[in-house]
């Protein structure tokens, strides 16, 4: 099958819902390219710079990247993407969030081909700016609705999304939930660890983040926190991976609460080389205060055998049972984090029992070979569909 993979901005050394679903299609036999735009991914560094690379990808799908004339709240207008998609020998188009205007472009041209169209639905809630909130609305009730009743399925990516499409209207034949997934062959408990390479002991206990360095991941919740575990538990490290416009005010914290000798900052660490930064953590900790469609490092952490203690959000009780693989927390409890990587530390038996389940639910849960092969079932349903409409 010919797939065309939409997306508004991809980048090769980032990973990404696109990246492992086009890997793994292509793995599945499927002939896949991805069309994205030469715009760099929001919140990275370099963002606002061309991206020139294109055609075979190390992962066997083929990149096509179409120039966006301007940016707008990170959606790129890109209207060239229109006719290289009709040029194209395509027999399934999917794109990814409906306010994208690359997601209109795929939509009307699945439309003129009669060829299946679909669409990932990743986020639901309002947008944290709330200048664009009222933009955003008015996206969600015109273009949105259209490009969602263009679409033969919908994929939600969690049941909370689903139940927002089932409030807009949208039918429940139209709906599937299907997670994101990780690559479990890659984030494995027997990775040898990279931290020593960062300074951090062999012996030290690691405390991880892993994100965008900005406000909604609440991050200055977890420094908080760990301040509070440095007074209980000797020798700790918090190691935070990632950049983003919140790090000098990090620093800052950091600073102030004179924990500057045990916390790390990596910086952005090459995706290739996260699951060795994974293999050396004791716990995970993901303090999102609002919006995470799924959590992808926390699935990541649990692949690698790492317990997780996340906010009890959206996305993120998809992916840790509480008390079977980590904890849930309610966001911006810091004393409540504290208290879950203080357990965590301290209980050698409990960590490794909670480490020991965290992988064997990402390996039967949450593989991407099981999510590419379910959405590859979607493709072959939608297709003999629309077979049967024609006959």
């Amino acid at each position: 099958m010919k797939v065309a993979i939409v997306v508004s901005h991809f980048d090769q050394d980032v990973g990404s819902y696109e990246y492992y679903l086009c890997r793994e299609l292509a793995k599945l036999g499927h002939e896949v390219t991805l069309y994205t735009s030469d715009r760099r991914r929001p919140g990275y560094p370099g963002v606002g710079k061309r991206l020139t690379d294109k055609g075979e990808t190390a992962a066997r799908f083929k990149l096509e990247r179409t120039h966006a004339i301007f940016e707008i709240y990170q959606i790129p207008f890109m209207p060239r993407l229109g006719k290289a998609l009709e040029q194209a020998e395509i027999d399934v188009i999917h794109s990814n969030e409906f306010f994208q205007l690359c997601s209109l472009y795929a939509g009307r041209v699945a439309i003129k081909k009669n060829i299946p169209f679909i669409l990932t639905q990743h986020g639901y809630k309002k947008p944290l700016n709330k200048a664009i909130r009222l933009p955003y609305w008015l996206v969600e009730k015109t273009m949105g609705r259209y490009v969602m009743n263009c679409a033969h399925k919908i994929i939600a990516l969690t049941p909370d999304v689903e139940q927002y499409l089932l409030r807009n209207g949208i039918p429940q034949t139209k709906v599937e939930v299907v997670s994101t997934g990780v690559p479990v062959e890659l984030y494995r408990p027997d990775v040898p660890s990279a931290l020593p390479d960062y300074g951090v002991a062999p012996d030290d206990r690691v405390i991880l983040f892993v994100g965008r360095l900005v406000e909604n991941k609440g991050i200055a919740y977890l420094v908080e926190a760990f301040k509070k575990v440095k007074e209980t538990v000797e020798q700790t490290k918090l190691v935070i991976v990632g950049t983003g416009v919140l790090e000098p005010n990090l620093r800052q914290l950091v600073q102030k609460l004179d924990i500057e000798e045990d916390v790390v900052f990596l910086g952005r660490i090459p995706q290739q080389a996260m699951p060795q930064i994974y293999s050396g953590a004791s716990v995970f900790v993901l303090p999102t205060i609002y919006k995470e469609p799924f959590g992808i490092a926390a699935a990541e952490a649990l692949s690698s055998g790492v317990p997780v203690i996340a906010s009890d959000i959206d996305g993120l009780r998809v992916i840790v049972k509480h008390g079977e693989v980590g904890y849930l927390v309610p966001p911006g409890d810091v004393d409540g984090i504290a208290d879950n990587i203080i357990e965590l530390l301290t209980n050698d038996v409990l960590r490794v029992k909670l480490s020991q389940n965290a992988r064997q639910r990402a390996v039967a849960e949450l593989s991407w070979a099981a999510r590419a092969k379910r959405i590859s079932e979607i493709y072959q349903c939608s297709r003999e569909m629309i077979k049967r409409l024609d006959g």
